[in-house]
């Protein structure tokens, strides 16, 4: 990968999300977009569908009230009688959302009319205010009247947080002056009703909020669920109450608030539903919040690592997602992620019962996808740049691209041509050379074209700043002299201006130098198509599904015939439609090597009419690791195989001549020998046997190392070097026996399978254990071992002999190489058996190796790779 595109993929990211991380959590901190987040929960608010508790019912002061009782404040009797006749209506709460701070001066029998209701009731919740008498000055818990306070069930706040853009959405759980002790009205009122609150209130830490002398206490703020907007749930006017004007079983096992709903009078609040009409009654904020608890729909707002989380989490998202899109599925992603944000927090809401606002998510993840283009657009414009002026650099140094020296031009003209002599004139200044010059040039002269008279030719060389004359005297041009002037003027290069510096729109001007780039690349590919086309040995190009893409003219002529363009598009396995069946099988065995082993495949082809093919098959990359097609040449190799052909006759005869005098010879000493011959011609013959032994040895280990390092093919097929180590060991024995040699090793047991040919590995190990015994003295060992090492088996042959210098460790598998002996011992071999083990290991894709010490003895090793579970050998790394 190059290096800028590492550096957009690694650290372009990482900066952006770093950037947005920090952005999110500066906008969390500061809490800049809480205006957006406010308003963002009055929207979700409305589309989570709360239903009305069925158990609550508000008694309401209202205007009717006031038209029927009179104005207020009213006799605290009535508020007596109110509470005896839902008392008696079955009510099982009755929270009275009325401040009794004071005692009623004008009836004060009236105060003890209540408290004696309130008691008998034994079931009324009464309200605790917290107030300011003056700015600056203390706080106060105004508190029922002693009376009042002592008779009622329980004592709850009324107190509703008033956000900044005055709207009421929240509240505290408990609240007090020095301690969180008092409770929500409505908390009260449950639990005075005998219901567990089904929400577990936490025991987070209280939010001291400081005067002069005393601290209010406020522990767990929640967010209001709001059902509706103001008159949602049922109300019946306290004068009806009063009068009795009710259904049997309104009140009853019911949960009742008693609070104003006159305007004017109580305590209305904006609440995020006031956008459908009034402010919402304190009352029926109170009721809001019964339901609410009795649900379990309370919602907690997110702590402070909540949201800078749930920011970071999502602005990261689409950072790490853009690097891998293109700009297009960049936006779809970017829209996504922004939905998502919107989703999440609306699903935090709706089955968690946790708000976490979501404004700051939503700005740094809209603000990522231009960020991210912006440095996209910026990194590509770079690039387009730099590699504009990189190829127009690369450009300048083709042969296609220089601008030619005129001198240079002639001198070739005139080493192809018969050209006399030569004139150049540029302007006043005229430059000539050559035995017979041509006179001044005629008017007439013009640019891509030669003007002729007589001998002498005139042309306007073209891409010149000022126009050069070129003039030739050319003794004896025919037709093809008159042909190749013509070529030369159209090959003419025409020099490349650099690219123009950007004007105007920038990315118009990129697109325009790209643009004259690509005509350029154009131009060189040409260039290689006729190169290619001009080429003796045919060549085709395929991508990795087999297609061919590329062919030249000899390719198209030797695989396809002499229809142009036959090959392009077809697949490689189909490119042989006139080679018999062996052809196409040698043919399809060298493309699976390229194209699925990964390694140059080789065969050769005789095709009727076209004589002997040699095909090779390596494989292409498109890029660093990455697998493309392949690359395969053919060369015509019809003359080179006849010569082959008559280099094995002329082996073949020698051979013949060489092995027959020689089988005679052994076969005349065993005649001899069985019709007893005097001893001194036993000896006799024991010599003659041991040199013509050494000599057929010699005669055939030459042919099969000649065999082996030839180009026919082995008789590759499955088999197991457990099993061939073991054939090899049991040639051997005899010889090992009769040197007193140990033999040791045998393999058995597991298995080892590859693919080769087992004639020539088992020869392979012969040879190695041979060597072993000779070199080793009586009572020595020599031990084979076998072991599988990753994707190569291994076959150790270890002896006790003198062992092998360190120089000569690497010489000793070249053909004829003997190393120097021991004192005293034996001749070792003509330095071929050796050659033709590493011979035999390379044609199966191996080799072969020793570890030696003088004195210590010597450990070969022969490793081959491992067949493949689908039959084909494997090359693995080494």
């Amino acid at each position: 990968m190059p290096r800028t595109a590492r550096r957009l993929r690694l650290w372009e990211p990482l900066v952006l999300g770093a950037v947005l991380v920090a952005a999110g959590v500066v906008l969390v901190a500061g809490d800049w977009l809480w205006r957006v987040d406010l308003a963002l929960y009055d929207a979700a608010l409305r589309f989570t569908a709360r239903p009305l508790a069925a158990d609550v019912v508000i008694v309401a002061i209202d205007e009717q009230s006031l038209q029927t009782l009179g104005r207020w404040p009213w006799s605290r009797r009535r508020h007596a009688a109110l509470i005896k006749r839902l008392s008696a209506a079955g009510a099982r709460a009755i929270a009275l959302d009325l401040i009794f701070a004071e005692p009623d001066r004008d009836d004060p029998g009236a105060d003890r009319a209540l408290a004696d209701a309130i008691g008998a009731s034994g079931r009324v919740v009464l309200p605790v205010l917290l107030e300011q008498p003056r700015l600056g000055g203390y706080l106060v818990e105004r508190l029922p009247i002693p009376p009042l306070a002592g008779a009622a069930a329980a004592l709850g706040h009324v107190h509703v947080e008033i956000d900044r853009d005055g709207i009421a959405r929240s509240v505290y759980l408990r609240e007090g002056l020095g301690d969180a002790r008092w409770s929500t009205l409505a908390m009260a009122t449950r639990q005075v009703a005998g219901e567990a609150v089904a929400r577990v209130v936490r025991d987070g830490e209280a939010l001291a909020k400081p005067t002069l002398y005393r601290t209010w206490v406020r522990r767990d703020p929640v967010l209001i669920p709001f059902a509706g907007p103001p008159g949602s749930y049922p109300r019946i006017s306290y004068a009806q109450v009063l009068a009795g004007e009710f259904l049997p079983g309104t009140f009853r096992d019911k949960l009742v608030l008693v609070g104003v709903t006159a305007t004017g009078l109580g305590d209305a609040l904006p609440t995020p539903y006031s956008g459908y009409g009034l402010p919402m009654p304190g009352v029926e904020i109170n009721a809001n919040l019964i339901a609410a608890l009795d649900a379990g729909r309370l919602v907690e707002p997110a702590s402070a690592f909540s949201r800078y989380l749930f920011t970071a989490l999502l602005v990261l998202l689409p950072a790490l997602l853009y690097p891998s899109l293109s700009p297009r599925a960049g936006f779809v992603a970017a829209t996504g992620c922004v939905a998502l944000t919107a989703f999440a927090s609306l699903g935090f809401l709706i089955w968690a019962h946790r708000w976490v606002p979501p404004a700051t998510a939503l700005a740094t993840v809209t603000a990522s996808y231009p960020l991210w283009s912006w440095r996209r657009l910026e990194f590509a414009l770079r690039f387009l740049d730099r590699e504009l002026r990189v190829l127009h650099r690369e450009q300048l140094k083709l042969p296609v691209t220089l601008d030619t020296n005129t001198e240079a031009a002639v001198a070739f003209l005139r080493a192809l041509l018969p050209v006399a002599g030569w004139a150049v004139w540029e302007g006043e200044r005229v430059h000539s050379g050559g035995d017979q010059p041509p006179p001044d040039a005629p008017r007439a002269v013009s640019a891509g074209a030669w003007l002729r008279d007589g001998r002498n030719f005139w042309t306007v060389l073209p891409g010149s700043a000022a126009p050069r004359v070129l003039g030739l005297s050319c003794a004896g041009a025919g037709a093809n002299e008159s042909a190749a002037l013509a070529e030369f003027l159209r090959r003419w290069p025409t020099p490349t201006a650099p690219p123009p510096p950007a004007s105007g729109e920038v990315v118009r001007a990129s697109v325009q130098r790209v643009q004259r780039a690509t005509g350029e690349l154009r131009a060189m590919r040409q260039v290689v198509d006729e190169g290619l086309a001009q080429m003796s040995d045919g060549v085709l190009v395929s991508d990795a599904l087999g297609r061919v893409v590329l062919a030249n003219r000899p390719a198209e002529r030797q695989l396809g015939g002499e229809v142009a363009d036959k090959l392009l598009g077809t697949s490689l396995f189909d490119a042989l439609p006139d080679a018999d069946q062996e052809s196409r099988e040698a043919w399809r065995k060298a493309l699976v090597a390229a194209l699925l082993e990964r390694h140059a495949g080789l065969c050769e082809l005789r095709i009727a009419g076209r004589g002997d093919l040699l095909v090779r098959a390596l494989p292409l990359a498109q890029g660093a690791g990455d697998a493309g097609g392949v690359v395969v040449t053919v060369s015509d190799v019809t003359a080179l195989k006849d010569s082959e052909r008559r280099r094995a006759e002329l082996l073949e005869f020698l051979s013949h001549d060489l092995r027959t005098p020689l089988v005679s010879a052994l076969a005349l000493i065993e005649i001899a020998r069985e019709r007893g011959t005097p001893a001194v011609d036993d000896e006799l013959h024991r010599r003659m046997e041991r040199h013509i032994t050494k000599t057929l040895t010699l005669a055939e280990g030459f042919l099969e190392l000649a065999r082996v390092e030839g180009q026919e093919a082995l008789r590759i097929e499955d088999m197991d070097l457990v099993a061939v180590a073991g054939n090899a060991l049991d040639q051997v024995w005899s010889q090992a026996n009769g040197r007193g040699v140990l033999l040791q090793g045998r393999p058995g047991g597991g298995e080892l399978w590859m693919r080769g040919d087992p004639t020539l590995v088992e020869r392979a190990i012969v040879n190695l254990l041979g060597n072993a015994i000779r070199c080793c003295v009586a009572g020595a060992r020599v031990s084979v071992e076998l072991e599988q090492a990753g994707d190569w088996a291994r076959c150790h042959v270890i002896d006790q002999g003198p062992g092998i210098a360190p120089r000569d460790t690497d010489r000793i598998f070249n053909r004829f190489e003997r190393i120097e002996r021991p004192a005293g011992g034996r001749d070792w071999g003509a330095g071929l058996g050796l050659a033709l083990v590493k011979a035999v290991a390379e044609r199966h894709g191996g080799r072969v190796w020793v570890e030696s010490e003088l004195g210590r003895g010597s450990c070969f090793t022969l490793e081959f790779p491992l067949a493949r579970p689908d039959g084909l050998r494997n090359y693995p790394q080494r």
